[in-house]
């Protein structure tokens, strides 16, 4: 499923339920109006750059301190906007592999306890 929606130019929205386990890296990057994604809290395991290139990643409000959060996943961070401190935000339910991948200001990161 690597880049499976890869440069679907025309796609605007995706749902995304429980019963999906992965999603894998870049599987809706360059899909530009891509600007609706819903992730259920359940989904098990989410992918940096999943969504590289879409209007919801271009679309500065869906940034938090220079973290993407999607719903409660965070998926991904802008290396040189991470501060040394970092501190997830609550409600989390996933962190994407390689979510930090690179932050050199990165000294410390607290996790929220589960909510669930």
């Amino acid at each position: 499923m690597y880049e499976a929606f890869y440069g679907c130019t025309n796609l605007e929205s995706i749902t995304i339920p429980a019963n999906v386990n992965i999603i894998p890296l870049r599987v809706f990057a360059d899909c530009g109006k891509l600007s609706e994604i819903i992730i259920d809290d359940n989904a098990a395991c989410v992918s940096r750059k999943l969504f590289t290139d879409t209007a919801y990643y271009k679309n500065e409000d869906n940034w938090t301190d220079g973290v993407l959060y999607i719903g409660n996943h965070l998926a991904e961070a802008r290396p040189d906007e991470i501060a040394a401190n970092y501190i997830v935000r609550s409600g989390t339910t996933t962190i994407a592999g390689g979510a930090f991948m690179n932050c050199p200001n990165l000294l410390s990161i607290a996790v929220p306890s589960s909510q669930t």
